[in-house]
């Protein structure tokens, strides 16, 4: 199994969360002490009114332009988006700069794509924003192009929405294909993950007993398409606080809340470790096992109750310590 972080690149009212060059010395920092991979959001803005919390838009470092800086201060650690909106790019565009941040990264990155779903950000940016069927078309239709386009020197790719024509992608990216991972549950986001994706991702509150559900309808749109499940990684973005011992949890637990009240309310440790990694090492140890016993291969945690959070005491360095050698 590998661990990843999913790195705090924006700023939003009362999250403290670190600016460039502070993300730069924490990305540097989880390399160092041995996790596996550092992921990214892509997002314009984001209000967390949407989630409860205050009114107005955060402020938020771009995903295509915080990788290269990354790529170019890590050595090891994968380096990923959690995930693109396809709305966002062209995707032949998209290609070109995956292919070229691939070889920039020495073959570590790892393209995320989703849907899109934050409407208001398409607006702001004066783009159009289909109805969720259309999105999840040229989701489907974006990830073939890209796939084309990533692995050969020249691509053509005809479809109603995205199409190239003899397009040359060069340089190569470093891998022989740039990984694409498919973010997204329902039946089309799943037919796409099963048909093309190397990873298929859910992020959020995802008990084992919840996950187990949505693996299962992941299985069977495999089935549909003709794909072995077991040729996909299974990739689960979680919510992480670990203190020493249930003290120590209920201390650090405070703090955690506190970043976000609006978010956590009246949740007690245990309730949040029902859709998260919370507790001491032992209890999520036995969590872990949990989820890789379903099948997890990839798990990308956020230290805060907001995912792509950041708060120092939710004890990303004891999950290093006593989490990651086993």
């Amino acid at each position: 199994m590998r661990v990843g972080v999913a790195l705090p690149h924006g700023v939003h009212s009362g999250m403290g969360l670190p600016a460039w060059p502070h993300l730069r010395d924490l990305a540097v920092t989880l390399e160092t002490v041995g996790f596996d991979a550092l992921w990214v959001s892509d997002h314009y803005f984001l209000d967390l009114q949407l989630l409860g919390g205050p009114p107005g838009p955060g402020s938020q470092l771009d995903a295509m332009v915080v990788l290269p800086a990354l790529a170019e201060a890590t050595h090891r650690a994968t380096l990923g988006t959690l995930v693109l909106a396809v709305g966002f790019r062209p995707p032949s565009v998209l290609a070109k700069a995956a292919a070229s941040l691939d070889r920039l990264s020495a073959g570590r990155f790892v393209l995320g794509l989703g849907a899109g779903w934050h409407q208001a950000e398409y607006a702001a940016a004066g783009l159009e924003f289909p109805v969720t069927r259309d999105r999840l078309v040229e989701l489907e239709e974006a990830v073939n192009l890209i796939r084309e386009m990533t692995s050969h020197q020249r691509a053509t790719v005809t479809g109603p929405r995205f199409w190239v024509d003899g397009a040359p992608n060069l340089p190569q990216a470093a891998q022989a294909a740039v990984p694409i991972l498919v973010a997204g549950g329902g039946p089309r986001a799943l037919r796409t993950a099963a048909r093309s994706a190397d990873v298929w991702n859910v992020s959020g509150r995802y008990s084992p007993e919840r996950y187990a559900g949505e693996k299962a309808e992941f299985e069977r749109a495999c089935e549909e398409v003709g794909r072995d499940p077991d040729t996909v990684r299974k990739s689960l973005g979680l919510v992480a606080l670990v203190g020493e011992n249930e003290r120590d949890v209920d201390r650090r637990f405070e703090e955690w809340r506190q970043q976000a009240p609006w978010l956590v309310q009246n949740d007690l440790p245990a309730d949040v470790a029902g859709y998260g990694l919370v507790g001491t090492p032992q209890q999520v140890r036995e969590r872990v096992e949990e989820y890789r016993a379903l099948g997890v291969t990839d798990l990308v945690l956020s230290f805060s109750p907001l995912m792509f959070g950041w708060c120092s005491a939710a004890g990303w360095d004891i999950v290093a310590q006593e989490l990651l050698p086993v």
